[in-house]
């Protein structure tokens, strides 16, 4: 069976489209989420930390006078419940998931 599709409607190669039969069967190409910086992280949000989806619980900034800046956040495992505090450079990212 050819990949062409029906009379009328228009292959997209960019969104990979597949016929099959009369129909289309969309193959969409993975979405990602939002980067942002861990500095602009807050209280309440959701984060991809280590392919696991976390909830913000608490934040803090440490800025000490000469050296580089930390920031620990405190975040709620939301598939196993745990709550970690995890130490951070600010300028690096992580996934927004919510």
């Amino acid at each position: 069976m050819p990949l062409t599709p029906p009379k009328g409607e228009l292959y997209d190669p960019d969104m990979a489209a597949l016929w099959v039969g009369d129909g289309p069967v969309h193959d969409f190409p993975e979405i990602g989420v939002a980067s942002i910086l861990y500095i602009d992280v807050r209280k309440g949000m959701v984060i991809l930390h280590e392919g696991q989806l976390c909830l913000c619980v608490d934040r803090e900034l440490r800025t000490p006078g000469n050296l580089p800046s930390k920031l620990t956040i405190k975040i709620k495992n939301l598939k196993t419940g745990l709550v970690n505090e995890v130490r951070v450079h600010p300028e690096n990212k992580v996934e927004q998931a919510y």
